[in-house]
């Protein structure tokens, strides 16, 4: 006896996937790619799922961040901390897709703060204009650019700050003057676009010694004074 086996088509399976992004995310990045397999050759998968956040690419089942205002981590609300989606994908079989379903959970990380502390320079009173001052270090553990800036409002006058580099120095013209101003303080704050951190930056003006000055000053002596007179 000869039996004859039928070919059934297989429904696609598709695991509970885990990813995870970061909440400075901006539209259209990448949070990952959805994975699925089905047994049955030449099977097509369509991937979807419904979220106000992400979106998801039917075809490729690639993740993406679909509105960026919303990803937003607060530590006092679970809710913006992780998402939990359903998820499903299907397959191309005529009449009826066959269909199976997973939980895809995006974790959001917490974007941290750039890290600055407090540093000290000195610089000598007689320095050269636009002589560099120092330059202010600041750290950003998820390694996003860093923008400077002076935020207090003493001194403005004597010291420029590069947004860029971090680097101070003496604006052309600066007058720096130990006996009248011997510590200039400034307050900087570093940002990386998100979160900010400040720290105080001092700078020591050192003495130099200056030539004495001798002032002109003139006489009028009589014609007949005696030898000693005063």
């Amino acid at each position: 006896a000869t039996v004859n086996l039928t070919d059934v088509p297989e429904a696609p399976v598709m695991a509970d996937q885990t990813f995870s992004i970061r909440e400075v995310a901006t539209n259209g990045t990448v949070v990952g790619t959805l994975v699925a397999s089905d047994q049955d050759a030449g099977s097509v998968l369509s991937f979807a799922f419904t979220s106000d956040v992400f979106q998801v690419n039917a075809s490729t089942g690639e993740i993406t961040v679909s509105d960026e205002t919303k990803l937003a981590y607060d530590p006092d609300d679970p809710a913006t901390q992780s998402y939990a989606i359903n998820a499903s994908v299907s397959d191309n079989t005529a009449g009826t897709p066959l269909t199976d379903n997973a939980v895809l959970t995006i974790n959001v990380v917490q974007n941290g703060a750039p890290t600055i502390l407090p540093q000290t320079f000195s610089i000598a009173e007689n320095a050269l204009e636009v002589a560099t001052v120092g330059d202010i270090l600041a750290t950003d553990s998820e390694n996003d650019p860093i923008t400077w800036s002076i935020v207090s409002t003493e001194f403005l006058d004597v010291v420029n700050l590069s947004a860029i580099t971090g680097q101070m120095s003496l604006k052309q013209g600066a007058i720096l003057d130990h006996e009248a101003n011997p510590v200039l303080t400034y307050t900087v704050q570093v940002t990386d676009g998100d979160k900010s951190a400040q720290a105080v930056i001092t700078v020591n003006v050192t003495d130099v010694n200056e030539s004495p000055e001798i002032t002109t000053t003139g006489f009028d002596v009589p014609e007949n004074t005696t030898s000693g007179a005063v």
